[in-house]
């Protein structure tokens, strides 16, 4: 049985902003980064930040469940943890392109790599 990965929306005429680390290579937390998301898939999100990242970099993101609604889709089943009411997952950088709109703000795709641990 294939998985339904279509993108969905972010809410329409709604920005969620939200926050996320960058990690060191040793997986240390490095430091706060402010973000708004684009949109989400069980796979991973794709978000504008005011920071260049490069490919590969690790990132902790935690994301607000109550943003998307009760809706028990499969993306949210495969990486809730319990009644948490957010979502905490390792991601990994697939790419980072600046907006040629704007300068100084990226366009940044994600994958979800594994659940955060927990704290």
């Amino acid at each position: 049985m294939a998985i339904n990965e279509r993108r969905k929306g972010a809410r329409k005429n709604r920005q969620f902003a939200f926050q996320f680390k960058t990690m060191s290579d040793d997986g240390s937390n490095a430091h706060l980064v402010g973000g708004v998301l684009i949109d989400y898939s069980i796979a991973g999100i794709r978000f504008i930040t005011g920071e260049q990242l490069e490919k590969n970099t690790a990132l902790l993101i935690e994301l607000d469940f109550d943003s998307f609604g009760n809706e028990k889709t499969d993306w949210r089943n495969l990486w809730e943890a319990g009644d948490d009411p957010y979502l905490k997952v390792i991601g990994s950088v697939m790419w980072c392109q600046e907006n040629k709109h704007k300068a100084g703000e990226f366009e940044v795709g994600t994958r979800f790599v594994e659940k955060a641990p927990q704290a």
